[in-house]
């Protein structure tokens, strides 16, 4: 908003009442549309948007804001979803190790098969002594599947969601694509 030369006063008003300019010009348009009648019930930190998506604006310093973007891309995030699970304490690791514990995790799964092959092998070919299996292979195949079934878990709460829907995520941040 161009306030052509107020913009000093009115950040030193909205200073001395303890707000900021931008809650200091919401109080001061929804008072001049309530003596119109037409603010009521309105709540401004939604936009009348229960529930839904709000947009938020943030200001930061020009190299914490290249940080953070680039943090969200390597994530594989939009700034919104990076920011969305900051919040919820839940920092995604970057796209790059996800990926390679995603491959890992597919490389053991056949690990995992290749195992169980080998011991009904031995088990139908009586090469091996049934102890001998049943205390080596068996607990390193019980093993390798543990893993793999924890993994696989949390490679799958660690991808970003494939939609590149905004609406789970529960944020969005000025100046992301499609956010005005």
């Amino acid at each position: 908003m161009d306030l052509r030369g107020l913009g000093l006063a009115l950040k030193d008003h909205a200073r001395a009442r303890g707000v900021t300019a931008s809650e200091l010009i919401r109080q001061v348009v929804a008072v001049l549309l309530e003596n119109h009648g037409a603010a009521a019930g309105a709540d401004p930190s939604v936009d009348g948007v229960p529930d839904g998506t709000v947009k938020l604006t943030i200001r930061l310093r020009s190299r914490m804001a290249i940080r953070f973007s680039e943090s969200a891309r390597a994530c594989g995030l939009s700034r919104g979803a990076y920011l969305a699970r900051l919040i919820d304490q839940a920092p995604a690791p970057p796209l790059a190790i996800a990926t390679e514990l995603g491959r890992s995790t597919e490389q053991l799964a056949v690990v995992s098969g290749d195992i169980n092959e080998l011991i009904r092998t031995l088990a139908r070919g009586g090469v091996l002594s049934g102890p001998l299996v049943d205390v080596s292979l068996r607990p390193l195949l019980a093993e390798v599947r543990r893993h793999v079934d924890l993994a696989s878990r949390l490679v799958s709460e660690l991808r970003p969601p494939r939609t590149g829907s905004m609406r789970g995520s529960g944020a969005a941040v000025e100046g992301e694509e499609g956010h005005p």
